[in-house]
């Protein structure tokens, strides 16, 4: 039997593929390897235009070679029409190779919408020079787009797609070249980028499970590939991966009916709901390693020996149960944060990284290609806007300014401390643990004092925090926050409380009911949410569904206690949800003015009648707030399946009613968790809440462990800071702010001192 011999990119891209002895690649590493060098010994960006002749020379040479050593054997490569640009005879050596009239149709990307648009939606386009595409020409032929994107007519990975917009500096327009032909498209916003592999076979085509491919745009305006997220599509509805796999196989059997064999790549765009075909790829994907990783688990063909079957006209496979649970990842020399996270993913056991022959001493081209890491679990998300959301801590930029910080700095530090979370190195637990350990936070998080005042309450040890480029370290005696290895400020940290330990007289731990955070003691008036009772929680909450029932005479030896031995400013009464959670509220409030005069802030639901309210007004309540949390119904519901039943009328009522007993001066207030819906529903939400004397306080949404939504990844900190500046311009034409009022208790809100 001949060797086989893959061309390709990457060796890594034939990791999981048994048939190969060998590999000749751009980048790659291993005795059966040859891969490219440059002179210079740097890392190589293969991207480059100018070093595509280099780069042909030694695949060609280096196949010749192959072939004079070894007259039998054959190769197989990751882009067919490669073969055919190399001449007849390494042509004649090679599997698995379509004639090069359909492999050049398909590769560009004008002749294959047009063609394809006789079977399925396509994105609109149109062909135009360089010199063409400027934006007022772009916009007097798609009147409603505001965005365009334009492709070089060939190309792949992003490189030669811009985005364009109508700034004046946009860098899109000044990569362009006059006299290059682009292909021009309206830009769909919020549209998800799917890849879906199908193989046709003589008599068939089968489909493979797809991914969301994650693009990122990158200096240029180019918006480049960075990595699948084969999770991640799962998040999508059944009826969007229906529509999916109906047009690959409807294209599978065009393919087909042209003669075409093989495998195929076909990227299509989501928006609104609807499939748009975006272009085929007559070849292997970048997301190839992972599908034949979950193959070759599950006992099944790689798509390499499924492309050799097809070619040997052997019967097709079909792979509908096929689960493939990864996500990968690629990093570029332009990454600032490339190396920083490279240690940490070293770390972590459950990962793998491909290298491809990269080591992080060599010296590397501009946008040259680091390395890729391959996760068991998402790193992208379906966002609530229906674009694709990645996780901050993995996309490894960083914008952050040299020292002295300025103000806008500290503002995004926060944001990221609060969305990205932080890490805590070896030295800085020793010296907490020394200090009588670290103090858990709300929400899975840690809280620290930064920049001397400013409260941030950290994700730690949160899904994709342990990659935070933030960590806290213990450096010549004192703890100090450190960005990718950079340091930033000095850190202020509380050791575990030895009252959380304590127990009441009838043996329930104080930390049960009880936490003292910053300048508040929380006291929750009920063990158990009622809804999480009656199977109805909220799908972001990770509350448990068992605790020791406690009552009054618990909560006042705490509150007792407390007095006695902690300094704080207020209490903070809520937590679970409870029928009788008037009377709670009333009697533990009660009892706390009858020892002391600290204010006291309720959080509680709204279904409570106006004579209600004012008994807990009565009672000592200073503050109130009913968290609508979110504002569509419908989306309310789907995500707070008890909760989310009480109406937004009810709640608008209720603090409509609170307004009129408390005050309009922040005495009423009200949570968002941002993330959750669309940016205009929050925007209209707290616009409605300012109009009627409420406080909005924004709480980022935090994909918590052992919550049903603890898979999500939350907004980009980008958007979190954006959405606080307009939201704080809102606030400020009515007479709000963004709360709480509270320095301390802005720890974990979207909010600031003011200053800031």
């Amino acid at each position: 039997m001949a060797k086989i011999y893959w061309v390709g990119v990457r060796s890594s891209e034939v990791q999981h593929v048994p048939v190969f002895s060998g590999s000749v690649t751009v980048l790659g590493e291993g005795k059966n390897n040859k891969s490219f060098k440059l002179p210079s010994g740097a890392r190589v960006n293969h991207n480059d235009a100018a070093n595509d002749s280099a780069i042909t020379d030694f695949l060609r040479s280096s196949l010749h070679a192959i072939i004079q050593e070894d007259p039998a054997a054959e190769f197989m490569f990751y882009n067919p029409l490669n073969a055919h640009k190399f001449g007849p005879k390494i042509a004649e050596k090679t599997i698995c190779l379509n004639s090069a009239n359909v492999l050049q149709a398909l590769n560009e990307k004008l002749i294959t919408r047009t063609w394809f648009s006789n079977y399925c939606k396509s994105v609109p386009c149109t062909a135009l020079s360089g010199a063409d595409c400027n934006y007022d020409f772009l916009k007097s032929i798609f009147e409603e787009a505001d965005q365009f994107v334009i492709q070089k007519n060939t190309g792949s990975g992003g490189f030669g797609t811009f985005l364009l917009d109508n700034k004046a500096d946009c860098p899109g327009r000044t990569a362009l070249a006059d006299n290059t032909l682009y292909v021009v498209a309206p830009y769909l916003e919020s549209a998800i980028s799917i890849n879906s592999h199908i193989v046709v076979y003589k008599n068939t085509a089968v489909t493979l499970p797809p991914s969301i491919q994650l693009i990122i745009p990158d200096r240029h305006n180019q918006l480049l590939y960075r990595g699948a997220d084969f999770i991640a599509y799962k998040q999508l509805s059944s009826a969007l991966h229906n529509k999916v796999r109906k047009i690959s196989l409807t294209i599978g059997e065009q393919l087909r009916r042209a003669g075409y064999l093989g495998i195929a790549g076909l990227d299509f765009l989501i928006h609104e709901q609807d499939v748009y075909l975006s272009e085929i790829n007559p070849r292997f994907q970048a997301s190839t390693p992972l599908l034949n990783q979950a193959l070759k688990q599950a006992g099944r063909p790689t798509v390499q020996e499924m492309t050799l079957r097809s070619f040997a006209a052997e019967t097709a496979e079909e792979f509908t149960s096929l689960d493939v649970p990864y996500s990968n990842y690629y990093y570029l020399s332009s990454d600032c944060l490339a190396l920083p996270l490279l240690s940490l993913y070293a770390e972590q056991s459950e990962l793998t990284i491909d290298y491809d022959g990269y080591n992080k001493e060599q010296q590397t081209e501009d946008e040259a290609f680091l390395f890729r890491v391959n996760f068991p679990y998402n790193i992208a998300g379906i966002a609530s806007e229906g674009a694709v959301n990645i996780h901050d801590n993995i996309i490894g930029s960083s914008s952050l300014t040299a020292e002295p910080f300025f103000t806008a700095d500290k503002k995004r530090i926060k944001i990221e401390l609060l969305n990205q979370g932080v890490r805590l190195s070896k030295s800085a637990k020793n010296e907490l643990n020394r200090l009588g350990g670290v103090r858990e936070g709300v929400f899975s998080a840690v809280d620290i004092d930064i920049f001397d005042g400013l409260k941030v309450n950290c994700p730690y040890e949160v899904k994709l925090t342990q990659f935070s480029p933030y960590e806290i370290d213990y450096q010549n005696n004192q703890l100090v926050l450190t960005h990718g290895g950079k340091l930033l400020t000095t850190v202020k940290m509380e050791s575990d409380d030895s009252l959380y330990s304590q127990t009441t007289s009838s043996g329930i731990r104080f930390s049960q009911f009880s936490s003292l955070v910053n300048d508040r003691l929380r006291v929750n008036h009920s063990a158990i949410c009622r809804f999480r009772t009656a199977g109805k929680s909220c799908a972001f909450c990770n509350l448990p569904s068992k605790r020791p029932t406690y009552g009054l005479k618990d909560i006042c030896e705490a509150v007792d206690k407390y007095l006695d031995e902690r300094n704080f400013r207020h209490f903070l009464i809520g937590g679970s949800s409870d029928e009788n959670e008037t009377e709670r509220i009333t009697a533990i409030s009660e009892y706390i003015k009858s020892v002391c005069d600290k204010p006291i802030y309720v959080m509680c639901l709204p279904d409570k009648s106006r004579d209600d309210l004012q008994r807990l007004r009565d009672s000592g309540v200073d503050e109130i707030a009913f968290n609508i949390e979110v504002f569509d119904e419908e989306t309310a519901k789907e995500i707070m399946p008890g909760k989310g039943h009480i109406s937004r009328r009810r709640y608008f009522e209720a603090l409509g009613d609170a307004v009129d007993i408390w005050g309009k001066g922040g005495e009423v207030k009200s949570i968002i968790v941002v993330g959750l819906e669309p940016r205009k529903l929050v925007v209209e939400g707290v616009t409605k809440l300012c109009q009627i004397g409420v406080q909005p306080i924004l709480s980022a949404f935090r994909p918590l462990e052992e919550s049903r939504m603890g898979h999500c990844i939350p907004p980009s900190s980008a958007e979190l800071l954006s959405l606080h500046d307009e939201l704080h311009t809102i606030c400020c034409r009515y007479g709000q702010i963004l709360g709480p009022a509270c320095e301390e208790c802005q720890n974990n809100t979207i909010s600031f001192p003011d200053g800031y």
